[in-house]
């Protein structure tokens, strides 16, 4: 038997989005392959528009094939449809969300949330029709779909009309990152225009709309009015919305408090995570909520959007707010502030434990050994 995989989002080490869970599911799923008895897959094709290295995969494996298919544009759908029509796998895994027009008939797909639906304004006009009709082909095509919470299973059914016993929910895995402070730490913060005693609040993700930076920066600024030494970090590329953000910081002349490093290495962000007070993650709509992990195995206090998502995944360690209203983010922060710290790590710890990516692989290839 061979298990096509769509590996095209491969690569990523550094972020929390799908290029990391796709690099993260492949290498798990690779690894359990490597280890088992009796393997129902005997061959892995790779489909991807570049080189993977050992390093990526997590090793080299005899019965892994790349095939290295470049193509500028639409590479799902033009060139992983035409490789389909050339040479179907028996089973096609794609853990990026979009099914390619032409598909093996046994295809599984990951999708991780339908935020696009619910906040059509923090997309641009191309990403939500795409996104709007690729969800409906996989809802409509698939055998198997596979999502990171219960409450992305019950908005698919709801949205889409997806029959619950194609869906099956898979939890994401966490690795944590090394968390030594060492003589280094001093001068990377020195970089973002910190020290050892900086008193920050930090963000990590892309700079989107759908991420209510705004609101989270007029409630800061609203904070700052009782905690004038404290600074906001915001780290990450910009996205769909950005300019909105960059207006708010620029009409308000927040330059000295909100900073805005953009894109940072994993030595950087952890830097930034272990040194900073709390972290902050009131998104609009989340399928999962990687930062909230990263946070916690930091040691980290959380303040959250209370949305089904995040209370699923942090359960009851996190401190939750409302994002839609300014005053209870601005709350929240003073909140944080003001929290005895207790036996924060032991919890905090429990929670990250539950999380890992060898479960998730075995899992995930238990959903594709269903479709055969």
């Amino acid at each position: 038997m061979v298990l096509g995989i769509d590996a095209s989002r491969c690569g990523a080490s550094n972020g929390t989005g799908v290029e990391a869970y796709s690099t993260a599911v492949v290498r798990a799923i690779l690894k359990e392959l490597s280890v088992s008895t009796h393997p129902k897959f005997d061959q892995v094709v790779l489909y991807t528009p570049h080189h993977l290295s050992p390093e990526i995969l997590g090793g080299r494996y005899s019965f892994v094939l790349q095939r290295v298919i470049p193509f500028p544009r639409l590479w799902t759908q033009v060139r992983l449809s035409a490789e389909m029509v050339h040479e179907e796998p028996d089973v096609l895994f794609v853990p990026s969300h979009v099914l390619p027009l032409i598909h093996a008939d046994k295809s599984v797909v990951t999708i991780h949330d339908t935020a696009f639906v619910h906040f059509p304004k923090s997309y641009s006009f191309f990403q939500r029709k795409y996104l709007t009709f690729t969800t409906w082909l996989t809802v409509r095509e698939a055998k198997k779909i596979i999502v990171p919470s219960e409450a992305t299973k019950q908005d698919l059914m709801k949205t889409f009309t997806c029959p619950e016993e194609k869906i099956s929910v898979v939890l994401h895995g966490f690795e944590s990152s090394p968390h030594v402070e060492s003589k280094k730490d001093v001068e990377l913060l020195g970089e973002f225009g910190l020290d050892m005693n900086s008193k920050y609040i930090f963000y990590v993700g892309r700079l989107e709309e759908k991420k209510n930076l705004v609101r989270l920066v007029k409630a800061f600024m609203k904070f700052r009015e009782n905690f004038p030494e404290w600074r906001l970090v915001l780290a990450g590329n910009r996205g769909f919305g950005f300019e909105k953000l960059f207006q708010e910081v620029e009409k308000n002349n927040l330059w000295d408090s909100v900073m805005m490093p953009g894109y940072v290495t994993d030595e950087e962000r952890s830097v930034l995570y272990r040194h900073c007070r709390f972290v902050a993650f009131v998104s609009l709509a989340e399928g999962f909520g990687f930062p909230v992990l990263e946070a916690a195995s930091f040691g980290k206090r959380v303040l959250a959007s209370d949305i089904a998502a995040l209370r699923e995944v942090g359960e009851d360690t996190l401190t939750y707010c409302d994002p839609f209203d300014e005053e209870k983010i601005f709350e929240g922060l003073v909140k944080i502030v003001s929290m005895d710290e207790g036996d924060l790590k032991g919890t905090l710890e429990k929670l990250v434990k539950k999380y890992s990516w060898e479960k998730a692989g075995k899992e995930t290839l238990r959903v594709l050994e269903s479709v055969i």
